[in-house]
């Protein structure tokens, strides 16, 4: 039964590992930042944060303690500044030279 509960989370970080992966050998090969990685890294960011605090509140329910607002704050910052990451990207223009 505990395996099962691990599935999802062995999953998600093999996921995670590959898409890595992908992205390092495609930066690699093209020397250039797309708007598409820019924006994979950050939704790839906000969801891991996601992730944490929801296995964070899981864990916190489970052993009866209360929650951590610090996570929480840390999650919005997270949010923001992958937001932010984007934005100035596609304010400043396509390509990094």
């Amino acid at each position: 039964m505990k395996q099962l509960r691990s599935f999802p989370l062995l999953l998600f970080l093999i996921v995670a590992l590959v898409g890595a992966l992908f992205f390092l050998i495609v930066i690699k090969r093209y020397r250039r930042v797309s708007g598409f990685l820019v924006a994979v890294f950050s939704v790839l960011s906000i969801t891991i944060s996601a992730f944490l605090l929801y296995r964070m509140g899981v864990l916190a329910d489970e052993l009866n303690g209360g929650g951590d607002s610090f996570s929480f704050f840390l999650f919005l910052i997270i949010s923001v500044l992958s937001i932010a990451n984007l934005a100035v990207y596609f304010i400043k223009g396509r390509g990094f030279k």
